[in-house]
């Protein structure tokens, strides 16, 4: 039949020759779906490092502006900060030291001009200027029930201890004593039903005659005695210090005897908490603890290096984006 162009027909004979109708063969088309396998396989590692990597990377951002809110804390407050990072519950603590009270004994004036009671005596040989002398008795330096050291605390004073016995107490919640070898122990009451937590420091840490700077600290992390800027006891603690609206800070007892000067009791106050994204790791296997002075800076009792805490997307690619926040001895963040 004669062909126009209106009016074609398929020439099998023709295709028969090597001239095949157009389409794809079998071959073309596996090759077709295995480019566009390992195309949808690349973009999808791409998205996945891509979201782990704007997930870690808002997350740093997070912990800076967290540690820059503690350390400008710190310093409009000039008493301190503390940050704590929780690799567990992936979170962000941020907690203001409160200021409850500094005794220099130069007279009978305590914190916020509060009288104290004393017993013993007000003396002029003190390591600062003014010293309490006690011998044997108890001197309240006030009630402090409307600030509990729930969150934690820290205490420190100036020692010249001739006799043994009580340091500082608060009653219900923590007391620090010396025995007869020279050695700090420490006694913490922690949780609703006060579970007693002790310490104690190696013999000798003490010299009877002289000056020693002895503190005592609790963070919810640590349970602590230093003793001239040196930790000699620890153990790692997390619950609250119990609750106990009538508590006194003493100074003395159980026949302590010697000079006290300078006496310093700070405590954290109510803790805020951020959380970190879901799909971000820190890479620690304990909780780190920044401490601010109050200048802003790393507080040179707890840090003698800058703090570096990793991020690491949740993923098992090797090739996934970290993330590093950095905080230098000066307080910068980097």
């Amino acid at each position: 039949m004669r062909q126009t162009p209106h009016n074609k027909t398929l020439d099998l004979k023709s295709a028969a020759k090597g001239h095949p109708a157009s389409g794809l063969t079998l071959a073309e088309l596996l090759v077709v779906l295995t480019l566009i396998a390992m195309i949808s396989g690349l973009a999808v590692g791409m998205i996945r490092r891509g979201d782990g990597g704007l997930g870690s990377e808002a997350d740093a951002k997070l912990l800076r502006s967290a540690i820059r809110l503690a350390r400008n804390t710190a310093r409009r407050g000039g008493t301190g900060a503390q940050v704590v990072v929780d690799p567990k519950e992936r979170q962000i603590e941020i907690a203001e030291v409160i200021p409850g009270g500094v005794w220099h004994f130069e007279d009978d004036t305590g914190a916020r001009g509060a009288r104290i009671l004393i017993e013993g005596d007000l003396v002029e040989n003190g390591r600062l200027g003014g010293a309490l002398k006690v011998s044997g008795g108890v001197t309240e330096l006030g009630e402090f029930a409307w600030q509990q050291p729930t969150n934690g605390f820290r205490f420190r004073v100036w020692i010249a201890p001739t006799q043994p016995g009580s340091v500082v107490s608060r009653e219900g919640n923590f007391s620090l004593n010396l025995d007869d070898e020279g050695a700090l122990r420490a006694d913490l009451f922690l949780g609703l039903q006060g579970e007693n937590v002790s310490i104690e420091t190696r013999k000798g840490v003490i010299p009877f005659g002289a000056w020693s700077l002895c503190e005592l600290s609790y963070d919810r992390s640590s349970f602590e005695i230093r003793v001239n800027g040196v930790r000699y006891a620890r153990k790692l603690r997390r619950d609250p210090v119990k609750r106990d609206d009538t508590g006194a800070l003493r100074i003395g007892g159980n026949g302590f005897q010697g000079l006290v000067d300078e006496a310093r009791y700070d405590l954290a106050g109510p803790s805020n908490y951020q959380a970190l994204g879901g799909n971000t790791l820190i890479d620690s296997k304990e909780r780190i603890i920044l401490h601010f002075d109050g200048r802003g800076r790393l507080d040179a009792r707890f840090h003698r290096a800058a703090v570096v805490v990793v991020l690491r997307p949740d993923d098992d690619d090797p090739e996934s984006p970290v993330e590093t926040v950095r905080v230098e001895l000066s307080g910068a963040i980097r």
